[in-house]
């Protein structure tokens, strides 16, 4: 009895749940010139280029999407938030739920200490800018499926001190550039 009670505390401790940790930088970019390749950006527009970097914190390896995750950006005035999902979709004319390929995720299996950079980005009609949110999700379905970390991150992201730089090339609010 107590080599039973010993064995499932230690394989408790074994299954312990992947860890990860987010941290972010942004920087604003400015040309309007160039931003006449959307005719839907507003001329007070500026981009907002977001690096957000996951790190496995913890002692076993972590396999996370790096790409073709829903993204969204929302924004005041002042205030930015972009959300990366990841998870089955209905956004289709049937709302069936759709399976993506898991090629199409990028995943990417990082050992302990290990990062990777997904870049976003998107055009917001900006006076200052206040605080840039980022929230990283998994969905559990997915990560089921495919083997991924799940959960949900949100962060405050940190601007990059003095760095405000024209845009070079075109950009788009695309994962994982």
């Amino acid at each position: 009895m107590k080599f039973v009670a010993i064995f499932l505390i230690f394989t408790c401790f074994s299954l312990k749940a992947a860890e990860i940790e987010l941290r972010s930088v942004y920087t604003l970019l400015d040309d309007h010139s160039r931003n006449a390749e959307s005719g839907d950006v507003a001329p007070d527009s500026r981009y907002v280029d977001v690096w957000v970097y996951i790190k496995n914190t913890g002692d076993k390896d972590v396999r996370v999407p790096t790409k073709s995750m829903d993204q969204g950006a929302k924004g005041s005035r002042d205030n930015v938030t972009f959300q990366l999902r990841a998870g089955f979709t209905l956004d289709n004319p049937l709302a069936l739920k759709a399976i993506t390929p898991e090629t199409d995720f990028a995943p990417v299996v990082l050992r302990k200490g290990e990062q990777a950079v997904i870049e976003i980005g998107a055009w917001m009609p900006l006076k200052r800018l206040g605080d840039v949110r980022i929230t990283y999700e998994v969905e559990s379905e997915l990560a089921d499926r495919y083997g991924f970390w799940s959960g949900k991150v949100v962060i405050e992201s940190q601007r990059l001190d003095g760095t405000t730089v024209p845009l070079s090339g075109s950009r788009s609010a695309g994962a994982g550039r």
